[in-house]
């Protein structure tokens, strides 16, 4: 329906529909890029990254010669850092005898002492790894 027949029958028009038919788009096609563009200007403004590395390997599936030039550029970081960039959902899946329900008691992970978390380079890709029992978890950037 033309924007004119709607102000002529006395309809209320949205003024997203405005937008729309001025830039000559569906108001579903506007609506959604509206809603894509206003989610990026709210992650910019609270500093909001994307969580976009996935799990790669591990050092038991890798070469030492990999694992010793990543330990070599490693910096020490906080569980609350790894959880910026790795999907929690991909750490469980990784490591899932940890409790991850601190109600039902048990060990969690982010309270194990004997687990590091590292930011570094893996094969010159950016990486994000769990040390646990000395085998390094690696998450690569996607």
């Amino acid at each position: 329906m033309k924007l004119g027949i709607r102000k002529k029958l006395n309809t209320p028009v949205i003024e997203e529909e405005e937008k729309a038919l001025k830039a000559g788009l569906k108001i579903e096609v506007w609506i959604e890029k509206e809603w894509k563009r206003k989610l990026l200007d709210l992650k910019k403004e609270h500093n909001i990254k994307e969580r976009n590395y996935h799990y790669h390997t591990n050092c038991l599936s890798s070469t030492s010669e990999l694992i010793s030039d990543m330990w070599d550029q490693a910096i020490y970081i906080k569980y609350e850092t790894i959880l910026k960039h790795v999907p929690f959902s991909e750490i469980r899946k990784v490591l899932p005898f940890y409790a991850y329900n601190t109600r039902k008691g048990g060990l969690i992970l982010k309270n194990d002492w004997h687990v590091g978390y590292y930011k570094s380079f893996y094969n010159n890709i950016p990486c994000y790894f769990i040390c646990h029992s000395h085998i390094e978890y690696i998450w690569i950037k996607n």
